[in-house]
């Protein structure tokens, strides 16, 4: 919209005499002047200047437009910044307006600006349209007339009718699209921005709902608490009477007395019991005996002696009933028994009332510890409440500055661009093209560097450290490079796997980028990383910096080391799937694809490729992928996949240090270490090739007979750029051999189950120790040591 309008500008310039004509300039001012043939020219100037005055004049109706356009666009912009605010002011200050008539309300202005954006579009297609026509009918015009008289002004004139339909176009096209768009835009933003607020309108006042619930539910508590302090409060002063009453009466009647009193009141109405007995047979015996007395016919004395008998016997009943209680006693004890029992009942009612109060007493702290916990709660919600308040705040924030701000949807990629400087360190290097001599510079390098104790002790300024490999490590290593874009290199925990080609390429002047594989990791997503459609922006991960800063101009010409540290973490098939297919394909098809879809709109950086479409990072031919392995219980096993398409070091212990005469570090470009694989490949002997070839066929088919595994050309292809090369870091072809069958053939027998395994084992071996006899290819001695490994699980 505010674009300057280039048809303005160009329909006032003079039209400039041709080679043809060069007696008949055009002034400024439209005219046509000439020195010859006036009276000829004469009609045919005033005719173009005519037709000029036309074009000024529809050039000044199209600026007309424009403005009236943009008018109309800061209306609508008004508009909808009206609309902005009052929804602002409706989700700030009308929370309790119903959201029917809010919808009502939104739709209604919808339908208003759609309206208004239809008339506008409308009108300014059919104003450009109008102006268009014009414009090629007086272009016409002036095509005709300037063709009949002179070539200049057709060029000229040919020009601007060519400038006015593309400007007009232009205009049309670009006032519609950008209408069009700038509407379906707004209105999606405010579609958006309405249904978060009403969502997290309703979320607010549902919580809200919920706060005075709980605070309406913990003020009827409270009351209800109050009412139970005030209830036991009167409870506890009448327990309190009650207690002293008690207390005065437990002075004179303990629980020991109360006891001592049942138990004499238990033996008195026992003794009570046996003196009425006696009392009624003594009656009796009485009866009796004046019976008989009356009855009996014997003289007087021995009357007389029988009632001296029975008075003394009268006597000693009457001592023994002196003995037992009188009758006031027993009353009195009767007394006392029926006041312990009214005690004792008392006390068990009293004792109950405790327990009730006890009672009465836990439950209240329950109910005080729920209700300081719903108070926390509601502070809780609050917090939370003003939390939300701010995320939407800094949302609306964010928005704000996405729609004021231009964003870079590859920020990252774009910075790395940046930086132009050398790759390579302060160092003295000496550059090197021959394998051997990389070899033995690289490891003299690393193993005199400073040791740990130095560096502890503030002896050494550099902070690397010393690291010893053996000669072969090295060598296999650099030839793994060059038959593999993946090295695995796996053994136990502190032997140094990482270490290996993180120092390697300091000591070549390459690039060491260490990427920690997680266990949740799944798919390629986890490993590139993933488009943010919000912020419209790529959230690039580690690894897919890694392999960018690979091919900017200041790291691709030397070696870029990706180390996936601890690789089986997760399954290496599931995250890392795409690029074991694409590493099979040719160099220019080696590109991952990050996006299915172009968010710059063609703005790219300068390393990214766009493709049907889609944006893919190009894997560029300086990279390795290194990826170290633990074998324990916490880690997958990797499957035959992936093995088939890496190169497998092994290291089970750290080495042992070795004294080697210093050297200086090594420069090793690509360039030189693609020469230098080429001419390893083309010095390689056909017939080191052909004895090694036979070997493999002959371990291939014991392998096949007993334990029904096999390879493929993938691993024919493998060896013959793996040997060449072992031979010419300085190795030999027997221990080179000796290398690639253990760790890619001999791993698909490890750890073996099948019935008969032992004596396949060692089929097998025989098998290596004829095959390297017969080829005098010397000893065999990492494949043996691996099979004997295997062998002796089965004496145990």
């Amino acid at each position: 919209m505010a674009r300057k309008n280039k048809f303005s500008t160009r329909v006032n310039q003079p039209l400039q005499p041709s080679a043809k004509v060069p007696e008949t300039p055009i002034k400024t001012d439209g005219t046509v002047s000439t020195t010859q043939n006036s009276s000829a020219i004469i009609p045919q100037s005033q005719e173009i200047q005519k037709l000029q005055e036309k074009i000024n004049e529809l050039g000044f109706q199209l600026e007309v437009q424009k403005e009236e356009s943009k008018a109309k666009e800061a209306e609508i912009i008004k508009r909808e910044q009206e609309l902005a605010v009052k929804e602002a002011q409706a989700i700030n200050g009308f929370k309790d307006l119903e959201a029917s008539a809010r919808q009502e309300w939104a739709i209604q202005k919808e339908r208003e600006i759609e309206a208004e954006r239809e008339r506008i579009v409308k009108t300014a297609e059919q104003e450009a349209e109008k102006i268009l026509n014009t414009a090629n009918t007086q272009a016409e015009r002036i095509v005709k007339d300037a063709q009949k008289f002179e070539a200049n002004a057709q060029n000229k004139a040919d020009k601007i009718i060519e400038e006015a339909q593309n400007l007009a176009n232009e205009h049309r096209q670009r006032a519609r699209e950008q209408t069009i768009q700038e509407i379906q835009n707004r209105e999606s933003e405010l579609e958006l921005r309405r249904k978060e607020f009403d969502a997290k309108q309703q979320s607010i006042e549902a919580k809200e709902e919920n706060i005075r619930k709980l605070k309406r539910d913990l003020e009827r508590k409270e009351e209800d608490l109050e009412d139970e302090n005030n209830w036991l409060t009167e409870q506890k002063k009448k327990l309190q009477q009650k207690e002293r009453s008690l207390a005065e009466r437990e002075s004179n009647y303990s629980e020991e007395a109360v006891n001592h009193l049942i138990a004499e009141k238990t033996g008195i109405q026992q003794q009570l019991d046996v003196i009425q007995e006696e009392n009624y047979r003594l009656r009796k015996e009485l009866d009796q005996s004046k019976t008989i007395l009356q009855a009996a016919p014997g003289s007087p004395e021995r009357l007389s002696q029988e009632n001296a008998r029975l008075e003394t016997k009268l006597q000693e009943y009457e001592q023994i009933l002196d003995q037992y209680p009188s009758e006031a006693e027993l009353a009195e004890l009767r007394r006392r028994a029926e006041a312990a029992i009214d005690f004792e009942a008392m006390y068990r009612d009293l004792q109950a009332r405790v327990d009730d109060l006890e009672r009465i007493r836990r439950l209240q702290q329950i109910e005080r510890v729920e209700t300081e916990s719903l108070r926390k709660e509601r502070d809780t919600l609050k917090l939370l409440n003003e939390y939300l308040k701010e995320q939407i705040e800094d949302l609306e924030r964010m928005l704000g500055n996405l729609k004021d701000k231009k964003i870079q949807a590859f920020g990252n990629f774009a910075e790395m661009d940046s930086k132009t400087d050398n790759a390579t360190d302060n160092i003295n290097r000496v550059t090197v093209n021959k394998f051997n001599d990389l070899a033995r510079q690289t490891r003299a390098w690393m193993a005199n560097l400073p040791t740990r104790e130095e560096l502890e002790k503030g002896k050494a300024e550099s902070t690397l450290f010393a690291h010893y490999y053996d000669q072969h490590t090295i060598q296999a290593f650099i030839a793994s490079m060059v038959s593999s874009r993946l090295i695995i290199i796996q053994g136990v925990s502190g032997t140094g796997k990482t270490s290996l080609p993180e120092y390697f390429s300091y000591a070549v002047g390459g690039k060491f980028a260490r990427i920690e594989v997680q266990s949740s990791w799944r798919d390629k997503l986890d490993l590139v990383g993933s488009y943010n459609s919000f912020f419209r922006i790529f959230n690039e991960s580690p690894f897919s910096r890694a392999l960018y800063e690979a091919g900017t101009e200041r790291y691709r010409n030397y070696p870029y080391f990706i180390v996936l540290d601890e690789m089986n973490l997760s399954r290496v098939e599931y995250y890392f799937a795409d690029f074991l297919s694409i590493m099979e394909g040719r160099l220019e098809d080696r590109e991952v694809e990050l996006l299915n879809h172009d968010p710059t709109s063609g703005q790219l950086p300068k390393g990214l490729k766009l493709k049907n479409g889609a944006v893919k990072l190009p894997i560029p031919d300086n990279v390795w992928f290194i990826g170290t392995a633990n074998t324990d219980e916490s880690t997958y096993e990797i499957t035959r996949k992936v093995y088939d398409r890496a190169q497998v070091l092994q290291i089970d212990e750290p080495f042992q240090q070795e004294n080697l005469r210093p050297t200086e570090a090594a420069n090793l470009s690509i360039l030189d270490f693609y020469n230098a694989k080429q001419k390893a490949i083309e010095s390689f002997p056909n017939t080191d090739g052909e004895a090694a070839k036979g070997c493999i066929e002959e371990i291939g088919l014991a392998l096949h007979e007993y334990f029904q595994v096999g390879y493929g050309q993938r691993l024919l292809d493998q060896l013959f750029i793996f040997l060449p090369t072992y031979r010419a870091t300085g190795g030999s072809l027997g221990k080179g051999l000796d290398h690639f069958i253990a760790r890619k053939l001999l791993w698909q027998i490890q750890n073996r189950t099948d019935p008969n395994v032992r004596s396949g084992l060692q089929e097998v071996k025989d098998t290596i120790e004829q095959s390297f006899a017969k080829t005098r290819l010397g000893n065999a001695s990492i494949s043996l040591k691996l099979l004997d490994g295997e062998i002796n699980k089965f004496k145990r």
